[in-house]
């Protein structure tokens, strides 16, 4: 479990500013999508075990906005 929190990390960091930007451009309100991009996350980690293995986890989370 600890090695999928780390991993889940990992993957945050490294992708939530692109994310978070390209949320931004489509919805075109900053605290909208601040909120958008939260829940993708949460969703994402409730996932975890599954989606880090999905070819593209960035375009799931990506895909909840």
């Amino acid at each position: 479990m600890e090695g999928e929190r780390g991993d889940f990390a990992a993957f945050y960091a490294q992708t939530k500013g692109p994310i978070f930007r390209a949320v931004l451009l489509a919805i075109g309100d900053y605290h909208q999508a601040e909120d958008a991009v939260s829940e993708a996350y949460v969703r994402a980690l409730r996932h975890w075990r599954r989606l880090r293995h999905h070819p593209s986890p960035t375009a799931w989370v990506s895909g909840w906005h």
